[in-house]
Order: C-alpha cells, then sequence, then structure tokens
C-alpha cells in the first residue's frame, strides 16, 4: 500500500523511470525522524535526456502513523526539505496547504527548479520538478495528491 502513495508512470507520461528508495529509516540529519515517529520514507525520480534539454522529477513521501506527526514533521523540516530555495506563491491543491519554493539549478544546467512541500494526512510530501514550465510541474503536484488521497482512501497504508 505504501508504493500507491507515489507517482505512475501513467501520471508522467514521457517520463522514465530512475532511481528509486524505499526505507524504514531517515536520511543522515534529519533530526525530526525519530521524535515524529515516523514508519517510512522514499522517493522516486523520474526524467528524461534528450540532447541538453533534462526533464527531471523527484517524487519523495514521508509516512507516519498519524495527522498531527505528518503535521509536526512537515514544519520541523520545512527549511530543510526546500534546500534553500525561496518561497513563491503556492500552487493549488484542493484542501491541502502546498509550501512552495523555486531556485536556479546548481549544476549549471541552467533551469529553474521548484519544489512543492505538503501533508495529506499522515503523509507528507515533497515534490520537486525541473525542465518543466509552470502548468506541468501544477499537474504534477495535483496528480501527486491525488494518488496519495487514493492510496488514503483505500485503506491505512503500511
Amino acid at each position: 500500500m505504501y508504493l500507491a502513495l507515489f507517482l505512475t508512470s501513467e501520471d508522467v507520461p514521457g517520463l522514465d523511470s530512475g532511481e528509486a528508495v524505499h526505507r524504514e529509516d531517515a536520511e543522515p540529519g534529519d533530526d525530526a525522524w525519530i521524535p515524529c515517529e515516523g514508519m517510512k520514507a522514499g522517493f522516486q525520480v523520474w526524467q528524461r535526456i534528450r540532447g541538453t534539454e533534462l526533464v527531471r522529477l523527484v517524487d519523495v513521501r514521508w509516512l507516519f502513523p498519524s495527522e498531527a506527526s505528518a503535521a509536526r514533521y512537515h514544519e520541523d523540516r520545512m527549511t530543510a526539505n526546500a534546500e534553500g530555495f525561496r518561497r513563491v506563491p503556492s500552487v493549488g491543491l484542493p484542501g491541502v496547504d502546498v509550501a512552495a519554493f523555486s531556485g536556479r539549478d546548481p549544476f549549471g544546467l541552467g533551469g529553474d527548479m521548484r519544489i512543492c512541500l505538503f501533508v495529506f494526512g499522515r503523509v507528507c510530501a515533497k515534490v520537486f520538478v525541473s525542465g518543466m514550465d509552470d502548468e506541468a510541474g501544477i499537474a504534477v503536484v495535483q496528480k501527486a495528491g491525488g494518488r496519495i488521497g487514493r492510496a488514503l482512501r483505500s485503506g491505512h497504508p503500511k
């Protein structure tokens, strides 16, 4: 059920599946994971490379035992998960407060990058996009919210 929280190839047509990591512990330096009783954490990379064009999407989820734990984790990790990007107007996701951030590509590829962070039930999500226009990026965030909502309604992700 936990994997149902993530975007699938039908959500991101034209992008290829890349690295995927799913674990029951946090990354080094994540001091909020244990106090917030984190259960599972993971990410799935999607990308397309054509010549010099790079489109990259990193779909991240953190699962908690309760909505309160997820909300506390979201607040505690907001700065770290925003990766130093500046806050920008949020994107629309019905019933969910999305914190949006934007920054420049530190790798010299010349693109803008966006990070959207949100809590949906007992799930914290991070959607990182690069090489997509604003409309496509917003659509991906909305699809991510839809995936999480459907997974939570179908049962309790474990």
